[in-house]
């Protein structure tokens, strides 16, 4: 029961056990990129605990691991023997791999921070539109024919609207005649008015 719980619990709500997996992925990256030697680049792997991190946990944890990334990057030269001309050097590829970790964070944090938004708003304007069509029903006009509805039809849907029942299948602003002949919900704005 406790596994299908954690499964269905979004990555967000689990930042711990993340966190943990990218920073296992960077160890096992690091004791590669130290049994290869520095003559062989491992530079693109680390980026991928920093994407891992900055899709599901965010910018900062992001952050977090891109520099975890370049210190493991580091490190696993080192000890692999990597010596430099001048310490200008080191500090150099040091800034341009951490700077590239942080732009990959940074960038990818922020299309998922947009992707979650723009479902939010897919979600939103559905929402908004299922509730304005229960509205539209309770017009006192048809918005097809533009008779008027029945008082008790009108009563019906206005007591299920106030008392917060979901709407009758099919129940929308058109009258019942309409309904049946499969006239649409409202007419086009050239239309209106005339006879």
């Amino acid at each position: 029961m406790r596994a299908t719980v954690f499964a269905m619990t979004p990555f967000r709500q689990r930042k711990g056990p993340m966190l943990a997996c990218c920073l296992l992925l960077l160890l096992v990256f690091g004791c590669i990129d130290y049994f290869t030697g520095y003559e062989m680049g491992f530079f693109v792997f680390y980026a991928l605990p920093v994407g891992l991190a900055a899709w599901h946990l965010g910018r900062g944890p992001g952050i977090l691991i891109a520099l975890a990334s370049s210190l493991t990057w580091w490190c696993a030269d080192r000890l692999a023997g990597q010596r430099y001309s001048s310490n200008f050097m080191l500090g150099w590829n040091s800034a341009v791999h951490f700077s590239s970790f942080i732009i990959n964070a940074i960038t990818i944090a922020k299309i998922k921070a947009s992707l979650d938004q723009r479902h939010q708003l897919k979600k939103d304007l559905a929402q908004t539109q299922r509730e304005l069509e229960r509205t539209a029903a309770l017009l006192a006009l048809c918005p097809a024919c533009h008779k008027p509805h029945e008082p008790a039809a009108l009563q019906r849907k206005t007591a299920a609207y106030l008392n917060g029942q979901p709407a009758a299948p099919g129940d929308d602003a058109r009258c019942e005649s309409c309904r049946a002949n499969g006239s649409p919900a409202s007419l086009p704005a050239s239309s209106h008015g005339q006879p």
